[in-house]
């Protein structure tokens, strides 16, 4: 196609569809291990799916087709044969049950590595003989398992896991992990499943957090009315994320809204896309419901499609968050923070703009408003937060100024 070439009627809305297909292709398969060589069969076996191999493109020589079988015929009686009975019943959102299978299936290949490595036929974790040591163990194998895995690279070869290898795991993350285990054996002692009462003995950390990383109403109005006339790239990136920042969505809701959300009386109503995907049956929906101001509607007729009605055309939003970073570098908004290093897992000092993510704008709305108002309601009314919630709890910041005002109240 030329920018001269004649589409007929329908034809430019059919090429931009087919573009957005080959672009969420590209998404959903992406990994950092694919080269140029994947990206053209992808596009060639969309446009010529006839012509498509069979055999499936492979950016690692061991990469293998088939599925995960770990968790398969499992009907022991071990822990991981009883865990999967209470991931199965367990009335929780699909996000936490797919973390239970996670843990499941770290819990069953520490099982099979006692048997091979250290040579303990038959070796299984039961819920009745599970001993405090044992669940140390454990915890120390999924620490070091990144380590095993690349020791014994050809034997973890049997549990399909090379686009998704284990990794050197955060403290947080392994505090997760004992989270789950005593979830399910507090669930296995109350059912009368087990006696066992040893999964008591075990010390489960806080999550150790930092500070959320938030930009402040000075450095948001300094990207608002920032002059990009140079940069005209930057505008769409900077004025989605903008949008973000004055009402406090997610992305994924940012990239759903049409002109059906907005109503009459100034206000953007949605249900979050992620309390629809993770809703437990039962459960009230936090329907939000955020007031426009200027900045917000001057930014909504500004992008605005009248034809689609939606809010912001479509754009891959791996480039939307590249776009965010060098917005904000343009801006100098490099304010040193704290935030993990993704290569150690440890806390370490980077400049805003190297962190920010368009979840940074969300954070920079309840922050600010928190600061204001510090009515934790009010603010989740307009997030879909449940109040009192742990993950809402990472997203307020409680600085010095919030402390004096308080002190200035008894005074």
């Amino acid at each position: 196609y030329r920018r001269t070439t004649k589409l007929g009627k329908g034809g430019t809305k059919a090429f931009n569809d087919r573009l957005q297909d080959i672009f969420r292709l590209i998404e959903a398969d992406f990994t950092p291990m694919r080269d140029g060589k994947w990206l053209k069969e992808t596009i060639n076996g969309y446009l010529h799916p006839e012509e498509k191999k069979e055999e499936k493109f492979s950016p690692l020589p061991c990469e293998d087709k088939e599925k995960d079988t770990t968790l398969e015929h499992l009907d022991d009686g071990s822990v991981p044969s009883w865990f999967m009975k209470y991931a199965e019943v367990s009335d929780v959102c699909h996000g936490r049950k797919q973390s239970y299978y996670s843990t499941i299936k770290k819990i069953r290949r520490y099982e099979l590595y006692k048997r091979e490595f250290e040579g303990i036929e038959g070796f299984n974790l039961i819920p009745d003989t599970l001993t405090i040591d044992d669940l140390y163990d454990f915890y120390d194998y999924v620490e070091k398992e990144y380590i095993y895995y690349e020791d014994h690279f050809e034997w973890y070869r049997q549990f399909h896991i090379d686009k998704k290898p284990p990794v050197k795991y955060t403290k947080n993350y392994i505090e997760t992990v004992k989270g789950h285990v005593r979830a399910f054996m507090n669930w296995m002692t109350k059912n009368g499943y087990s006696s066992n009462m040893e999964y008591k003995k075990l010390t489960i950390k806080p999550d150790v957090v930092a500070d959320p990383i938030y930009l402040t109403l000075e450095e948001r109005d300094k990207v608002f009315y920032a002059d990009l006339s140079k940069h005209s790239g930057l505008s769409l990136y900077r004025d989605m994320f903008m949008f973000q920042c004055l009402v406090g969505c997610r992305v994924s809701d940012l990239y759903a809204f049409t002109t059906r959300n907005i109503t009459e009386d100034g206000f953007i109503e949605y249900l979050p896309m992620k309390t629809r995907e993770n809703a437990v049956e039962g459960a009230p929906s936090t329907f939000c419901r955020v007031p426009l101001n200027d900045k917000a509607m001057e930014i909504i007729e500004r992008n605005m499609d009248k034809r689609s009605g939606r809010l912001f055309p479509y754009r891959n939003r791996a480039m939307y968050a590249y776009g965010i970073k060098m917005l904000l570098l343009l801006c100098e908004i490099d304010r040193m923070v704290v935030a993990t290093d993704p290569d150690t897992k440890e806390f370490a000092h980077f400049p805003l703009y190297m962190v920010a993510t368009s979840h940074t704008a969300r954070k920079t709305f309840v922050a600010n408003i928190y600061k204001k108002v510090k009515d934790p309601a009010l603010i989740c009314s307009m997030t879909g937060h449940v109040p009192g919630s742990k993950s809402f709890r990472r997203y307020r910041h409680i600085d010095d100024e919030c402390k004096w005002d308080a002190l200035e109240g008894i005074e």
